[in-house]
């Protein structure tokens, strides 16, 4: 399987433009560190497909139209929404749970090195 995967990966040549480095300056570090900070992982409690394009849509307006508002699918059914403002995140996580067509979304503020795993929880508030 090894050895499969080295001779198939040693055939693999790049274009002269996939060949030039990238310059990564610590401003792009800075930028990024920030999204994360202003960053909730969610994973939506479902069998079925997710559109990612419904989901933003969706959440906006759930959550009143965030500033700077983004959605990423960061792998195996695990998202990311990006917001401008700490205030629209406190006031997103405060208010949970949500709902994703009917589906929960378990959210959790983004945390370095956070383990997908634990989105096997969720609080939940009920009315007597």
């Amino acid at each position: 399987m090894d050895e499969e995967i080295l001779s198939k990966l040693s055939s693999v040549t790049l274009t002269s433009e996939e060949d030039e480095a990238v310059e990564l300056l610590p401003e792009d570090f800075k930028a990024s560190k920030l999204e994360c900070l202003l960053s909730v992982m969610g994973k939506i409690i479902t069998q079925k497909g997710i559109n990612l394009g419904g989901l933003k849509a969706a959440m906006e307006i759930a959550w009143g139209y965030p500033k700077g508002f983004k959605v990423m699918e960061v792998s195996g059914g695990i998202y990311q929404f990006v917001f401008g403002v700490e205030m629209d995140l406190i006031r997103v996580l405060a208010g949970s749970p949500w709902l994703f067509n009917n589906q929960l979304i378990v959210l959790h503020r983004w945390t370095k090195g956070g383990q997908p795993e634990s989105f096997s929880y969720s609080p939940f508030w009920i009315q007597l």
